[in-house]
């Protein structure tokens, strides 16, 4: 038995661990991707968020929540129906001079009523009604019996100083016009944390995908330079020691594909549960990226002007500060003194059957004379018998300092928040900037790896023709191969922060993003 072959038995089992670990990850992967994978390109996975995902789901109920409240706030202003019908009947004193003669003066009257009130958006309230009536009564004095009785009526208020200009239910009505787009602008936020999140899972399982074929390829370069020496050591050419060593690196690029593939499983199953829901395919099915041969996004030269319109902290303060202009607006008016002028309008028409009596009043019936129903309507539709009336009222508070505090109270309130408006403006544009920056800088990153990847191969290759002459060692190797797969680390790395900062760039224009990563 050769030293070579004593060698290769002490070291094999170990090598064939590492091999193994490494043969198993790889038949995971690849079984896995047998099933039926879905290709995910990062606008589908978006789609699907936006589309599936159950945190942003419920936070869309948030602008139905708040157009109900805008619509009961509107109820304010819708007209209302009203109706009554009376049937009464009662037994009087006959205390009048023509009717001592009765026992008693006896009255039975069947009435309905019906009507229309609205308040409208501008202040102005009216009420129209229509009324029909039939009495029938012993007392001498009456005319008709029974008498028939019909009439419309309508008013008119209209405010003049309190309540002319806004009021109470404007002001509601306006507050939750306002809080709809607070409850909006919590969506918009929720869409674009949920695309930002996306797209960060996204690229970092893309990452670390491709950081788990830097370190296959590792493995082979290893593996291979420990063949090789394995067959120099066979031939006398090479001390065993360089196979030991050729086998440690194989055994650590092993344990590194191990935890390259964990993470691998880990962020696909963070992009799953982001773009996913239990129910849907995509929540069971193997996933694969579909990275686009260009995903770079161009830097929109607008980005501060967006952010200054489009940032959900900014809305919500501007809108905040509305509402307490809104708030100051209502007090003040409850600070004028309330006057207000009504006008009303009215039409009746009577009839029925008439008694006729001899002598005149008191006297006994002699005949009668029909006056029906269509007679009644006539009177009120030839407007014989009008009636109307102008009133102004006013009422001045005796003192108005509860009004007066909370007016300036919302009045200081709205200045404080404007201020607060400007300095996150200011901050705004700085984290925009910031932003900017960082994609440049990412961008640049990309050109210097791609350097210095492309000097590592060289390096590399330098190295081993080296070594194949024996001007080169085992040593010198690995450490030219740890090179270049540190390289392409870094340039993986510099990939992937390039593409995390476009998100940010993105995301920053909508929400605050917190620190950098």
């Amino acid at each position: 038995m050769t030293g070579g072959d004593r060698v290769r038995r002490r070291t094999s089992p170990r090598t064939a661990v590492q091999v193994g670990a490494m043969l198993l990850v790889t038949a995971g992967v690849a079984s896995a991707q047998v099933e039926a994978t879905i290709r995910l390109t990062p606008e589908a996975a978006v789609a699907l968020a936006l589309e599936q995902n159950l945190s942003l789901r419920s936070v869309r109920y948030s602008p139905q929540a708040a157009d109900e409240a805008v619509r009961a706030a509107g109820a304010a202003w819708t007209p209302s129906l009203t109706g009554t019908f009376a049937n009464s009947h009662a037994q009087l004193p006959a205390a009048g001079v023509f009717d001592q003669t009765l026992a008693a003066l006896s009255q039975r009257e069947l009435a309905s009523e019906v009507g229309v009130t609205q308040r409208l958006p501008f202040g102005t309230s009216y009420s129209v009604g229509w009324r029909s009536s039939r009495m029938a009564t012993n007392s001498i004095t009456s005319r008709y019996t029974p008498e028939l009785g019909a009439g419309a009526t309508a008013t008119v208020v209209q405010p003049l100083l309190r309540g002319l200009a806004f009021d109470g239910a404007r002001a509601d009505h306006a507050i939750r016009l306002r809080d709809r787009d607070l409850a909006q602008s919590e969506v918009d936020a929720a869409v674009a944390g949920t695309k930002r999140a996306v797209m960060f899972a996204y690229w970092q399982w893309v990452y670390a995908r491709d950081l788990l074929g830097v370190e296959q390829e590792a493995l082979r370069l290893a593996q291979a330079l420990l063949d090789g020496n394995r067959t120099r050591v066979n031939s006398g050419a090479m001390a065993a020691v360089d196979v030991v060593e050729a086998e440690a690196e194989v055994a650590r690029r092993g344990e590194a594909i191990i935890v390259a593939a964990k993470d691998v499983a880990n962020a696909e199953d963070l992009v799953r549960l982001l773009i996913a829901n239990p129910a849907s395919a995509e929540y069971r099915a193997p996933l694969e990226p579909d990275v686009p041969a260009s995903t770079e996004t161009p830097v929109r030269p607008d980005a501060t002007t967006r952010a200054l319109a489009d940032r959900q902290d900014l809305k919500d303060l501007r809108t905040s500060a509305a509402i307490d202009g809104l708030s100051e607006r209502q007090y003040r008016n409850e600070t004028l003194p309330d006057a207000t002028i009504r006008i009303d309008y009215s039409l009746q028409g009577t009839g029925g059957t008439e008694l006729l009596r001899d002598n005149g009043l008191g006297g006994p019936v002699i005949g009668t004379l029909q006056h029906g129903y269509g007679s009644v309507l006539g009177d009120v539709a030839r407007l014989r018998y009008p009636t109307w009336a102008v009133q102004l009222a006013v009422g001045y508070p005796l003192g108005t300092a509860a009004a007066e505090g909370n007016a300036a109270r919302a009045r200081v309130q709205q200045r404080q928040k404007e201020a607060a408006v400007a300095a996150l403006e200011q901050r705004v544009v700085t984290e925009v900037r910031a932003a900017e920056r960082e994609v440049d800088a990412n961008g640049k990153r990309l050109v210097s790896t791609a350097t210095a990847v492309t000097l590592a191969e060289r390096r590399l290759d330098a190295e081993e023709r080296k070594f194949t002459v024996g001007l080169s060692t085992s040593f010198f190797v690995f450490q030219a191969q740890r090179d270049l797969s540190a390289a392409r680390e870094a340039q993986l790395r510099a990939r992937l922060d390039h593409r995390l900062s476009l998100a940010d760039l993105d995301a920053v224009q909508v929400i605050p993003i917190g620190p950098s990563r």
